[in-house]
């Protein structure tokens, strides 16, 4: 769904419309994201505490050969996806905030902007 929404793949956004929208896309971030981040935390938190559980003895050259990643690598990785999609999320948001709606006054600066930017690109006159 995620790269559906990123990517703009039309099978994936005719099933999940509400990707079309900065709210929609905001708010799954924001719901796939904090969680992880709660598990980051959660988890150290137990390894702080004096009632975790000991670890499990590993092997002598300290290599787990059953795992792809140890837990610090696995909580380092929860924890970038969990901040990223969260701040995605929080940016989408706040896009769905100031974004205009259609029909609005347009920014004069911003139009100005822009036809400026096209104007470098295309070689052309700048409009006045």
């Amino acid at each position: 769904m995620i790269l559906g929404a990123v990517f703009e793949i039309e099978m994936i956004l005719k099933q999940v419309a509400f990707l079309r929208t900065f709210w929609g896309r905001g708010l799954l971030f924001v719901y796939l994201g904090v969680p992880l981040l709660k598990a980051v935390v959660v988890k150290e938190y137990h390894e702080l505490s004096d009632d975790a559980p000991a670890a499990p003895a590993s092997s002598p050259d300290g290599a787990n050969p059953s795992a792809m990643m140890s837990s610090d690598q696995s909580a380092i990785f929860e924890a970038i996806v969990g901040a990223s999609l969260t701040v995605n999320g929080m940016l989408n948001l706040s896009m769905a905030c100031s974004s205009e709606t259609p029909g609005s006054k347009k920014d004069k600066g911003a139009s100005a902007a822009a036809g400026l930017a096209s104007a470098l690109m295309m070689d052309t006159p700048a409009p006045v």
